[in-house]
């Protein structure tokens, strides 16, 4: 399972950066119901005069997001507001990003807060495809909770960023689809850098078979060099 998952990962990373790339679907307003009638995630942008006055650029990040969750099933599509008449072109007042699975609407973004490809492809990995594989903790007592608790059952996977939504996360929730038979993933925005031992972002709690023995990176925050880390992890320690 976890060779598969890896598998997987280095597969979206090659298809992202050389071909298949995923299109937007062009959509009128009697083409949406069809459109979202999958159990898989569909999104849709409701492209209004506004919106492209106000983010320009936003509908180059919208195509590069659909390039990147296309290996993951996911699928973009867009209105063009001008020309045809639906309920979302005009509400809510701020221009925003639709997500629909099993037909229903599930959420809805307000575009000023993913307004960038990393944004976009976070928030719909963690909140509808990933959301079992990392969880948020922003406590030194839930930490210390979730470590006693893991003592000979499971190892621990901590991340400290900035903001949710940003490059990082996006890095980390993909590494986290491929490892998490292996380690549970956890992210948080307050917790301290300098804890356990030492200053880093990533911190690694042996608890399967160890004390919680823990393990620093810091280096580069690219899916290529987390896999790497994570992966010797699961090598014999001498």
């Amino acid at each position: 399972m976890l060779v598969s998952k890896i598998i997987v990962v280095l597969i979206i990373l090659n298809v992202q950066t050389i071909v298949s790339r995923a299109s937007i679907v062009e959509l009128a307003s009697d083409e949406i119901d069809d459109f979202v009638k999958t159990l898989d995630t569909r999104v849709i942008y409701f492209e209004t005069k506004d919106a492209q006055t106000k983010y320009p650029l936003f509908i180059e990040e919208y195509t590069q997001s659909a390039h990147s969750l296309g290996s993951y099933g996911v699928q973009f599509g867009k209105v063009n507001c001008s020309t045809e008449n639906h309920k979302y072109c005009s509400e809510p007042s701020d221009p925003s990003l639709f997500v629909f699975r099993d037909e229903k609407l599930q959420r809805s973004f307000p575009i000023k807060k993913l307004n960038n490809e990393h944004s976009i492809v976070a928030n719909i990995l963690h909140r509808f495809l990933l959301k079992d594989e990392l969880i948020v903790v922003q406590t030194e007592d839930d930490l210390k909770k979730i470590l006693v608790d893991s003592k000979g059952k499971e190892n621990i996977i901590l991340t400290n960023v900035k903001e949710i939504g940003m490059k990082d996360h996006r890095n980390l929730l993909e590494v986290a689809f491929a490892y998490g038979d292996s380690f549970k993933f956890y992210l948080s925005t307050k917790l301290p850098k300098d804890m356990y031992g030492a200053s880093s972002k990533l911190k690694a709690f042996l608890c399967k078979e160890k004390d919680c023995d823990v393990r620093h990176y810091d280096n580069e925050f690219r899916v290529i060099s987390l896999a790497s880390f994570i992966q010797s992890l699961t090598l014999p320690q001498a």
